[in-house]
């Protein structure tokens, strides 16, 4: 079957795309790769061909313009107001359903990087007779129940940043439409949940080095070197703001930035860089004030 990746981005993630891409192909190969480019104006149309043309490694990949796709129902806060963006997503995916059958499709977010071959995750997609392959998230009903929002959740409940899908659903964008329509109020994760329910009994989750996720990491004994896919999801991202406390460390991800930066963005290398300083310093503090506890005498 041919292996086809399927990135989404609006332009605001060009870099990050870069950056995702480049870490993705320097370990693993893929018969097309197709970019869809998510309400692009025409100069960034121009700006984002003259930056991929430029790149040796993305001279095959495919730039698709795809306009964006608006939902008439408000919903909560916890979407990140990304809902379009989703429904977009879901509307390219049904385009896609309608092309060759014979396809695997990898799915992949832009604040990812890939630090060796998915060849593993590929042979269980060959092996499984389920349809949708991703890494499970840990004790999910707890986290969303916090939030009121567990109407819509299925077991296993797969994270979407790192998706491999065998078969898109015909019909899935008007199943979608139908689906927000009666529970807009009660979703968290828009793409993840529609995703897990239209797949319900049709997942096969994989082991977390290939989405770790630092919600996840308490739950598992993986050493950091073991880790394939480094995910950095939620609000706290490499390239805006850190949280040393909570989030996955920062030198995985510095360290493809820091290797790509001729094709970066002279600005976003610098954030990243100053980012990880910070977390440096914050490290440094924490580790201080510890120590400084360590050695209070009880009276």
């Amino acid at each position: 079957m041919k292996n086809t990746l399927i990135i989404t981005i609006n332009y605001r993630y060009l870099e990050q795309s870069i950056v995702t891409l480049l870490s993705v192909l320097e370990f693993n190969k893929f018969d097309y790769i197709k970019v869809y480019c998510i309400g692009f104006s025409e100069e960034e149309k121009h700006d984002i061909i003259n930056r991929y043309t430029c790149i040796p490694m993305l001279k095959d990949v495919e730039l698709i313009p795809f306009d964006s796709i608006h939902l008439d129902k408000k919903i909560n806060d916890w979407t990140y107001g990304y809902a379009d963006l989703v429904a977009t997503r879901i509307k390219i995916f049904d385009e896609l359903s309608k092309c060759d059958t014979d396809t695997v499709y990898t799915l992949l977010d832009v604040d990812i990087v890939v630090k060796g071959s998915l060849k593993d995750v590929y042979n269980i997609c060959a092996k499984t007779k389920c349809d949708l392959i991703g890494v499970e998230e840990v004790d999910v009903f707890k986290r969303w129940h916090d939030c009121g929002s567990t109407k819509v959740l299925t077991l296993p409940y797969l994270n979407a940043g790192f998706l491999v899908v065998k078969k898109i659903n015909k019909g899935i964008f008007k199943r979608f439409q139908d689906w927000f329509v009666k529970y807009h109020n009660d979703t968290t994760c828009i793409e993840q949940d529609f995703f897990n329910y239209e797949y319900n009994y049709n997942k096969q989750p994989i082991i977390p080095i290939y989405n770790f996720l630092h919600w996840n990491a308490k739950f598992y004994c993986y050493n950091y070197s073991d880790v394939i896919v480094f995910h950095y999801a939620g609000t706290e991202k490499p390239f805006n703001f850190t949280n040393v406390l909570e989030h996955l460390p920062l030198c995985f991800y510095v360290e493809f930035v820091n290797k790509y930066k001729e094709y970066l963005s002279e600005h976003f290398v610098k954030k990243v860089n100053l980012n990880w300083q910070l977390e440096q310093q914050n490290k440094c503090v924490i580790n201080n004030v510890i120590h400084d506890k360590s050695q209070i005498k009880v009276m």
